[in-house]
């Protein structure tokens, strides 16, 4: 019956507004309405009902402590405030009801609101941080504070990243953005705290959550891997998730002894599982090198034929092909695109008549990081030819005839972030086994928006300055 007081604590995050909607209704009302003694039972009437509130909101927060594994230290306080909050609602109470006259009225008035400021914020304490006041402030300010700040991330150079020690440079820095909001000195829901090493290998009230060489076993791992919609899945989907690459890293590190104390070069990992380490390039996903710009005349030559070709951002060597212009567009006229075929990052074939031949001619487009395949006759067959593009991130193969016999090509593509296959005439969603650690890689919805006329007009295209 364990689940019966778990669900009487979570009621208290409600049931808490109840008492001050009271209170602050109950003191303005004797506030303005003072000296009429008409409105004296309306009042009575609503500091009563401030203090039976006060009681459940009590009692659910004390189970809430109990279940969810927040610190004594830390609740101590606000319980000893709720419950003064709800004594001088008790006292108001019988004040206006003439009997318990030795306390002043004024007296009574200051300290009840005084005792609901004081309760409110230390409960925005507990559930924030000390700091949810100050922490949007600019950093003058919070320093005019008093309050201490560091702007510098964590960041592994690219020098000498493989001498960094693993944990501290890695491991810790993902669970302190995706984790430890939930689960530190302050605030340990179920008892966990993750913002140590020694915490994380003690576990829980519910036990380890790490057993050592083994993620599979591993709570901390496993929830992570569980689908979004699943109760268990960690952290909470309205929390920001870990990407791929994170979730990978942990199971790396459990893997090899949950170590403190391995460098990163000793684990050999490659440079790309860490990208997100390393500081940000302008180049976002896409690759992180040095080519030479695309011959302009080249470009003119091709934009004159229909396609439509944009830099990734301004005087970058990178570009974005779109044969949205075309209206027979065929396999063999991706030839065209061979003189360019290393500047190209994003190739758009959707509305075309390719088909699975395409896939071979593909390759060649070492560079490409996000390929759009949508209202094609594409179905999967050879896709897996383009797992050997390593800077492959994204596909988009919507409204196609994707058969979903072909989708477990994709589960080997090594950098994939995002595949989306909306509305394919041949997708069962109900029964697909995508494994769990690419569940959140796959967009498979049924998902259509209705066609309109504009649909349907092609726009001349010009860079701009021509």
């Amino acid at each position: 019956m364990d689940f019966i007081l778990d669900l009487i604590g979570r009621f208290h995050p409600l049931i808490v507004h109840l008492p001050i909607g009271f209170i602050v209704i109950g003191l303005m009302s004797d506030l303005f309405f003072r000296k009429k003694k008409e409105y004296i039972p309306v009042i009575k009437f609503i500091f009563l009902w401030a203090f039976i509130s006060s009681i459940f909101s009590i009692v659910t927060g004390y189970f809430q402590y109990e279940r969810e594994g927040y610190i004594w230290e830390n609740i101590e306080w606000h319980l000893i405030m709720g419950v003064l909050t709800s004594i001088f609602c008790l006292l108001f109470f019988l004040h206006l009801d003439n009997k318990f006259k030795k306390i002043p009225k004024n007296f009574l008035f200051t300290f009840l609101a005084l005792s609901l400021i004081i309760t409110g914020h230390l409960g925005g304490n507990i559930t924030h941080g000390k700091d949810h006041l100050i922490e949007p402030l600019p950093p003058n300010f919070k320093s005019f504070f008093g309050e201490e700040y560091n702007l510098k991330k964590i960041k592994l150079n690219l020098e000498n990243y493989k001498d960094e020690n693993f944990y501290n440079k890695v491991v810790q820095p993902i669970l302190n953005q995706r984790c430890v909001s939930c689960h530190n000195n302050k605030k340990s829901n179920g008892g966990l705290k993750l913002n140590n090493y020694n915490s994380i290998i003690k576990g829980g009230k519910n036990g380890p959550i790490i057993f050592i060489n083994n993620s599979i076993e591993s709570k901390m791992y496993k929830r992570m891997i569980l689908p979004l919609e699943d109760e268990y899945h960690m952290p909470p989907k309205s929390r920001t998730q870990p990407t791929k690459e994170e979730i990978n890293l942990i199971k790396i590190w459990i893997d090899n002894s949950a170590s403190r104390n391995y460098t990163i070069g000793q684990l050999q990992i490659k440079k790309e599982q860490l990208k997100s380490f390393f500081s940000k390039k302008l180049n976002g996903i896409f690759p992180d090198i040095k080519i030479s710009q695309a011959n302009s005349i080249e470009l003119n030559r091709l934009r004159e034929k229909g396609f439509q070709i944009t830099e990734i951002f301004q005087s970058s060597p990178f570009l974005r092909v779109s044969c949205i212009n075309f209206d027979d567009f065929r396999d063999y006229k991706i030839n065209e695109l061979i003189k360019i075929q290393n500047n190209i990052v994003e190739l758009d074939l959707s509305g075309t008549k390719i088909s699975d031949n395409i896939f071979e001619q593909i390759l060649k487009f070492k560079n490409l990081t996000v390929l759009k395949l949508n209202e094609t006759l594409i179905t999967g067959n050879n896709i897996e030819v383009l797992s050997n593009l390593s800077n492959l991130k994204k596909i988009d193969i919507n409204n196609s005839k994707f058969n979903f016999k072909n989708l477990k090509k994709l589960y080997n593509f090594p950098g994939l972030i995002k595949v989306n296959i909306y509305n394919s005439e041949n997708l069962v969603y109900e029964n697909l086994n995508i494994p769990l650690d690419l569940k959140n890689v796959f967009n498979l919805k049924d998902y259509k928006l209705n066609k309109i006329k504009s649909d349907s007009i092609v726009y001349p295209f010009k860079v701009y300055g021509e």
